[in-house]
């Protein structure tokens, strides 16, 4: 799975920048125009404006530094396509899925059962297909409602559902163990760049509400003040040795 994860320095591009009036409002023009014509502009959207450009400028400013590094973020193509494999490898147990393909089924036998009872009326040969696809849509209904029936602690049944997807989490909420390279990058470009955030994502598989198992190839991720994610490191969990992946 690892190597399908690419590196590219040039995920790393800025971004445009506004052009945004130095001073508005602070001119001694516009002071004087302020005091004689009662004027007061609302300035709002233009503060607002400097504030998201300074906030770019300061991404911009982490880009081109993450850009030079030796390791450069990986490709948001390449992390798609991983983290898509990832989720295909944790999918539902084969009972589960028997049982979905089992109740579509059954559906369609049901919905064939249906017309030909009413072409039944005409025909006995229509009446005999009805008897036959209620039967299987009814066997097979059954059928796949108990290959997905489970009882909890009280012994009343319950449908499994199971959900994988993939949880950022915090660098600073996160209680497992990561390796010290990933570490040592976190914190070199924490202290470099104080706006910088890191969170660690990983994939999680949820039955019924309840997590069964978190799965290896965590992602140390970057985000820029501009809410920019940036992929920069991944480690095989629960046995990394201190060494990259990819």
């Amino acid at each position: 799975m690892i190597a399908t994860l690419k590196r590219d320095a040039s995920v790393c591009k800025a971004m445009p920048i506004s052009n945004v009036p130095e001073g508005l409002g602070e001119t001694d023009v516009m002071r004087k125009a302020s005091k004689v014509l009662n004027y007061r502009p609302d300035l709002s959207e233009i503060r607002r404006a400097k504030e998201t450009a300074e906030t770019i400028l300061r991404s911009n400013e982490i880009r081109a530094f993450l850009a030079g590094l030796d390791d450069p973020p990986f490709t948001a193509v390449s992390v798609a396509k991983y983290k898509k494999r990832m989720a295909a490898k944790a999918a539902r147990p084969w009972s589960e899925n028997l049982s979905i393909a089992g109740i579509a089924c059954a559906i369609v036998a049901l919905a064939v059962g249906i017309v030909a009872g009413l072409m039944g009326i005409f025909s006995s040969d229509a009446h005999a297909l009805c008897g036959w696809a209620l039967l299987v849509g009814f066997g097979l209904a059954i059928t796949s409602i108990c290959l997905n029936v489970r009882f909890d602690f009280l012994g009343n049944p319950m449908l499994v559902k199971t959900e994988v997807q993939w949880q950022a989490y915090s660098i600073a909420e996160y209680r497992k163990a990561i390796p010290e390279f990933a570490a040592q990058t976190a914190t070199d470009l924490k202290e470099r760049f104080n706006t910088l955030e890191f969170v660690i994502e990983e994939l999680q598989v949820r039955r019924n509400e309840r997590i069964l198992l978190e799965l290896s190839d965590p992602f140390l991720v970057a985000v820029l003040p501009d809410g920019s994610w940036y992929h920069l490191e991944v480690w095989n969990e629960p046995t990394f040795k201190g060494q990259r992946m990819a």
